[in-house]
């Protein structure tokens, strides 16, 4: 964790609610998820899983309650200001990259020098098991292979939740 203590929440979920027009999409959900913890959303579809994880990346906006990120209240805040990073279930890697260069993306974009992206990236990759897979496109990858380097893509910013 980055801001936050080991006592507070990486994620809270406090009461939240959206509505779309008269139709209620979450309905005062409540939950938190500390430092390390695995968690997942399940439920049938329509019961609001999606829309509440675009609320935690801010792409959706609460219409009650609030959404902390380590203790900061980001219910308001846009995307780009959230240090939160989202794997949809299509994995949008760019097809003319190699595996290297697709998890090296966010790092270059965001300026790092060469010497930290490459040790980024490199670590990444083996974290995922994918280091003898990174010359190869994601067209010569299995679809498993593909969720990992779009996982590999979302670690290597270090996000704090």
């Amino acid at each position: 964790m980055t801001g936050a203590d080991a006592s507070t929440p990486v994620i809270e979920i406090d009461h939240v609610t959206k509505r779309f027009d008269d139709y209620v999409a979450v309905a005062e959900a409540d939950f938190s998820i500390g430092a390390g913890e695995f968690f997942s959303l399940l439920g049938p579809s329509g019961c609001g899983k999606t829309t509440t994880l675009r609320m935690i990346a801010g792409f959706e906006t609460p219409t009650e309650g609030a959404i902390r990120l380590e203790g900061a209240d980001v219910s308001r805040v846009p995307p780009h200001k959230r240090n939160v990073n989202t794997v949809f279930q299509h994995y949008a890697l760019f097809p003319h990259m190699t595996v290297w260069d697709n998890v090296a993306y966010g790092p270059r974009s965001r300026k790092k020098d060469k010497p930290t992206v490459k040790k980024s990236v490199d670590e990444l990759l083996a974290v995922v098991r994918l280091t003898d897979y990174a010359l190869r496109k994601p067209s010569q990858l299995s679809g498993g292979q593909q969720q990992r380097v779009a996982l590999a893509r979302a670690l290597v910013n270090y996000p704090s939740a």
